[in-house]
Formats: structure tokens, sequence, C-alpha cells
């Protein structure tokens, strides 16, 4: 959702008159609702759009509402979509059922226009909110990514490099040439076993690195081809 993009907001409900009256509500707030009469065509128009809120009813042919939020939390893409379930079931039970199949939050019919859009606009800002949040911790990945490749590419490279170095000022011979190329070969084999860590990376854990800046932990491959833990 953009800066003056109040949200996008698709409703799922059977009833012509409810579907409408929401719809109405909500467009007259000020959100871009899309509008379905069951899970199933919600689903489809949810997967199109990838609305910031989806308010869908609870009991719904062809596809009922839990059926509908379990859908959305199996799809990668469509997860951390914020769902208000609207339904006349207004006992402890059933608004406590409504929260563990899924549902972010609950609203009860019959509602007001007042409490209609109270609860979406508190979904919308917690919507805002975990988007902040996932733009942090992508930064904080890319930091962490950074710092690991500096780390662990830069001390072969360094050792390589002054190996250069001193075979220029000395070229090496016979033997001293043949452990020149030895050594150089260890080095651009580390580094070829980080970036090969990296490609078979599928759990990240970090690590402390001189107290303050954080690590991916890496496995590197031997001169033999085996793998070892740092």
């Amino acid at each position: 959702m953009d800066a003056g993009d109040p949200g996008r907001v698709v409703v799922v409900e059977d009833d012509l008159i409810v579907r409408t009256l929401l719809s109405k509500s909500l467009r007259g707030a000020g959100y871009v609702v899309e509008a379905a009469a069951d899970g199933r065509e919600g689903l489809d128009i949810v997967r199109r759009l990838q609305p910031d809120l989806v308010l869908t009813d609870w009991m719904m042919p062809e596809m009922d509402g839990p059926t509908l939020i379990e859908a959305l939390r199996d799809d990668a893409m469509l997860r951390r979509t914020y769902v208000i379930l609207l339904t006349s079931k207004d006992k402890r039970a059933d608004r406590i059922s409504g929260l563990e199949l899924g549902a972010d939050d609950y609203l009860v019919k019959p509602w007001t226009d007042d409490e209609l859009l109270a609860h979406v606009r508190s979904g919308l800002r917690i919507q805002a909110l975990q988007r902040e949040l996932a733009i942090v911790e992508r930064k904080g990945a890319l930091l962490t990514m950074a710092a690991t490749l500096g780390h662990e590419i830069n001390n072969p490279l360094t050792t390589l490099t002054a190996a250069i170095l001193m075979a220029r000022r000395h070229p090496p011979e016979g033997e001293a040439l043949i452990e020149f190329l030895e050594r150089c070969q260890r080095q651009t084999d580390r580094i070829a076993g980080v970036v090969r860590s990296l490609e078979q990376l599928t759990e990240p854990l970090e690590t402390n690195y001189l107290g303050a800046c954080s690590m991916l932990e890496l496995s590197h491959d031997d001169a033999k081809g085996a793998v070892r833990p740092r």
C-alpha cells in the first residue's frame, strides 16, 4: 500500500445485499474494493489483486470462509494477507474458533459502519507495520551477507594477493614455483568453497563476529572435497 493509497480490500460474501452494503461502505471511505460471491471466486480475485485486506463471510457455498483462509495461509505469496472473518456467530467459542482457523480479526453481524471501518483501519495499520518489519529484516539479511562475504573471501584474497606480489618481485623456480602454485590453489579453493556453501545454504544461521557484527555460519570444502563446519 503506497502513501496516499488507502488500501485494497476484497469482500467475499454470498448474500448480495450484505456484499453490496459492505462494498459501498468501504468505497465511501476511499478504499479500492472488489467483491466475490463465494470463497472460490474470492480466492481467484485475491490471487490476481493481492489486496491489503480480505473481509470474508464464514458460511458460503463452493468454498466457505475457513477454507478460503486456509488456502491463503498455504500460499507463500498470500499468507500474510490480513483477514477479517465476518459472521453472525457471536458466541465466545465461535470467536475463538474463528481466530484459531487463521483469521486475524473477527466482526459480528450486524455491524455499524464505524465498527467496520475501525476494524479495517486497524488491520491495514498492522499490515503496514508488517511490511516495514519485512523491509528491515531484508536489509539486515543483506548486511549479514555482505559481512560474511567480506570476511570469508577477503582472507584468502589477501593471502593470494601477497603471494602474487612476492612472486613478481622474486619469480619462483623449481620447487618454489610448485609451492607457489599450490599456495595459490589452496586460496582459490577456499574462495570456491565459500561460493559453494552459499549456493547450498538452505537454513541460514547467524553467529556474532567480534561481538558486534552478525555473520552467516558456513561450511567450507577442504582440499579433499569433504565439508567441515567452521
